[in-house]
């Protein structure tokens, strides 16, 4: 019984999140159909969907190990987490998925980057990242014998100086002085590879989600609406046509098709 309850708190909890982006991104819509959009309204709306899913960076962050105790290392993690938000904020449909479904790929991708690595030290990849930048641009402005300042490093490397400066600690706090002192070199194919499954992984969820839990006839729905058109949800219009069924009756088997889709434990927990 706990269960059933925990699973339907749960699964209403998600809905709200959902409900909550979908608001958000309609008043941006119309906010930016203005000739002159309200800058200051739109950056408030977007920041407050940030808001909302910050927790659920956290918890990610925890589950992938990523260490968010040190200060520095904590604010470069999610300001780089709120730079890949905003960056695919736009993409979000409401109707497709929950907010946290839709993300959380895009937040794993990232943080494969901050996973601290024993064999660097400690150092994650995302600093070596920043380093190798700091370290090339510095090596630049030396032999072109400029004596170089930070803010003409940011310039260079499109770092912030306060970036610059996180690095430059956590580099001291390895107790090293420049990358080359480290024993290995960052391989970067690794990141790929991670990429890859993370995207494989959640392919095969929906898949065997879909297999499980929806009828021939609503699969095919599904693929037609959500993963045909390249980057756009196919009209109900055009379903209707190739269903041979009323628009009516394809808009009302998508929608009950999506509630049970909402309800599969497999696709909330991937959120």
């Amino acid at each position: 019984m706990n269960r059933e309850v925990n699973g339907t708190e749960k699964t209403q909890k998600y809905a709200g999140i959902r409900m909550f982006f979908k608001e958000g991104l309609e008043q941006l819509q119309e906010l930016e159909k203005s000739p002159h959009p309200d800058k200051e309204k739109c950056d408030a709306i977007k920041v407050a969907l940030w808001e909302g899913m910050k927790g659920f960076a956290y918890t990610v962050s925890e589950q992938m190990n990523v260490s968010l105790e040190d200060p520095y290392e904590r604010e470069e993690v999610l300001q780089d987490l709120a730079n890949i938000f905003f960056e695919k904020l736009y993409g979000y449909n409401w109707r497709k998925a929950t907010p946290t479904t839709y993300f959380v790929r895009y937040f794993r991708e990232r943080l494969v980057n901050h996973v601290r690595c024993e064999k660097y030290n400690g150092i994650s990849l995302y600093y070596i990242g920043n380093i190798r930048k700091i370290e090339k641009a510095e090596e630049m402005f030396r032999e072109q014998g400029i004596q170089y300042t930070d803010s003409m490093i940011s310039a260079q490397t499109g770092l912030s100086e306060k970036a610059i400066s996180n690095a430059r600690k956590i580099l001291e706090k390895a107790n090293v002085t420049r990358l080359e002192d480290l024993s290995d070199l960052l391989d970067n194919g690794r990141l790929d590879q991670e990429s890859q499954m993370i995207e494989k992984e959640s392919q095969e969820l929906i898949r065997k989600a879909l297999e499980n839990n929806l009828s021939q006839e609503e699969r095919d729905m599904i693929l037609l609406r959500f993963f045909v058109e390249d980057g756009e949800n196919m009209s109900y219009k055009k379903i209707a046509q190739q269903k041979n069924i009323s628009i009516r009756k394809a808009k009302e088997i998508i929608e009950s098709t999506l509630e049970k889709l909402a309800n599969d434990k497999s696709l909330i927990d991937l959120g």
